[in-house]
């Protein structure tokens, strides 16, 4: 079995693949790879990302294995990844030619769950459930409709104004719908890694649930398996403890509400179940190396 770090962050997998870009958001990525040269690329042999990977290859490309399922090297290959699935290179040389055209997209769960849950992103989206293949090959024609989008979130991204974001994320759904329209049924793997289940499940629970469940224990309690057995698989899974998780999504919620709502430091306290806004206070500042009131006012 291939053993490897998930990179957490999209800036660290574009330093891992020696690609530079144009940032505007941290939390959201798209490249159009037809735009650079690609000779310098490192190609990774095996990777998982702690973010959503979109890429939609219009000249074939390298064929890999997501999980167990290998997906061949063809023009108009477009895979929708979710996060954490171990992505690997077959055996293949890469051509670096620096011609390949094509398109990458990155968002990380926060970014894309205020409008999806992430229970209904894989449910209502076949192809981001780990127990199905997240590839598509489509026609030149149906490659069209999807480089439009693409071109549409791009031009938001780098003629970034006040409502792009949500923009991007309205686009981002139209194309998730295309993508199901053209999906076919896919090979279906009851018997993949429980681990890996028990990490989706877990991932859902926290978007669903992390304003009023704040310990590993009552995750685990919900998924009816011991606090121990939750740390390990998540640790293993994601290179974070289950705790660490929690405290992401809280933490996104509480800095989310800061800048861009007026609810005072007391509301956003008692709104994550804080026992009071001194110890919110405490929390902020030892994850951020700023309390609510400097982050607010940076």
């Amino acid at each position: 079995m291939i053993k490897t770090a998930p990179i957490q962050q999209i800036s660290d997998y574009m330093k891992a693949v020696n690609v530079q870009v144009p940032r505007r958001l941290n939390d959201f990525l798209v490249v159009d790879y037809g735009s650079m040269d690609l000779k310098e690329v490192e190609w990774l042999q095996a990777f998982s990302l702690g973010c959503f990977e979109i890429n939609l290859d219009l000249t074939p490309g390298c064929p890999i294995r997501v999980d167990t399922f290998e997906l061949a090297s063809a023009a108009n290959r477009l895979m929708l990844v979710s996060p954490y699935r171990l992505q690997s290179s077959l055996p293949h040389t890469v051509p670096k030619t620096g011609s390949h055209k094509g398109y990458g997209i990155f968002f990380t769960p926060e970014f894309i769950y205020g409008n999806f849950g992430g229970e209904s992103l894989a449910k209502d989206f076949p192809f981001f459930s780990p127990f199905n293949t997240p590839s598509l090959y489509l026609s030149n024609e149906t490659a069209g409709l999807f480089i439009d989008i693409i071109n549409k979130i791009q031009y938001e991204h780098d003629h970034y104004g006040v409502f792009s974001k949500e923009i991007i994320k309205n686009y981002l759904n139209v194309l998730f719908l295309k993508a199901k329209q053209y999906y076919h049924n896919p090979r279906m793997l009851p018997s993949l890694n429980r681990e890996t289940e028990i990490f989706h499940s877990f991932e859902s629970l926290i978007q669903k649930h992390y304003t009023e469940l704040n310990t590993v224990k009552q995750y685990a309690d919900k998924m009816h398996i011991s606090s121990k057995y939750l740390s390990e698989t998540v640790k293993k899974i994601s290179g974070s403890s289950a705790l660490q998780r929690i405290h992401k999504a809280q933490l996104n919620h509480a800095s989310a509400q800061l800048l861009h709502s007026g609810k005072s430091i007391s509301e956003i306290a008692y709104e994550l179940n804080f026992v009071n806004p001194d110890y919110f206070s405490v929390f902020f500042k030892r994850l951020t190396g700023k309390t609510p009131s400097q982050f607010r006012s940076f």
